[in-house]
């Protein structure tokens, strides 16, 4: 067996490696925490009317408090982590890229594509489509209706 240069340094190196703890990894919130926290920040939003510090995750906790509302039941595909994620990341980017930042805008069409979701359950046009988070915050053609309504003068 070859002899150590430094034996010390040997030594040293185990003493400092059984000194380190390992990393502990934070635990990641579920899907239920992010929106329910969410939902006390929307409701707060909603209370004063400022959708200021609005983020996707606020808009995605709003869309679930409404389906909630409208239909009477659950929206229970966000309570999949990686759903969560991909409406909040859908909602960001509606957010940002088709409203320039404007929460307050943001909620007038979510408010929008609700209400006439509302007046179609209320006229009994019911169809096997519902008004899913994808619709909402990732297709462009709920958004392109409620721009020409925009252009009309037919929004409420």
């Amino acid at each position: 067996m070859r002899k150590l240069k430094h034996p010390d340094a040997a030594a040293a190196l185990d003493e400092l490696v059984a000194g380190v703890k390992p990393k502990r990894k934070r635990p990641v919130p579920s899907a239920r925490k992010i929106l329910d926290r969410a939902l006390v920040d929307a409701e707060t939003m909603r209370k004063t009317n400022d959708w200021s510090e609005a983020r996707g995750k606020h808009l995605v906790a709003l869309y679930a408090w409404l389906h909630g509302e409208i239909y009477k039941v659950e929206a229970a595909e966000l309570l999949d982590g990686k759903t969560m994620l991909a409406a909040s990341s859908a909602a960001d980017r509606m957010l940002r890229d088709d409203f320039g930042g404007d929460g307050k805008r943001a909620v007038e069409f979510i408010a929008w594509a609700w209400y006439r979701e509302r007046s179609f359950e209320k006229a009994g046009r019911t169809s096997t489509r519902r008004l899913g988070w994808r619709l909402l915050f990732a297709s462009k053609c709920l958004l392109v209706d409620y721009r020409v309504e925009l252009v009309r003068g037919q929004t409420r």
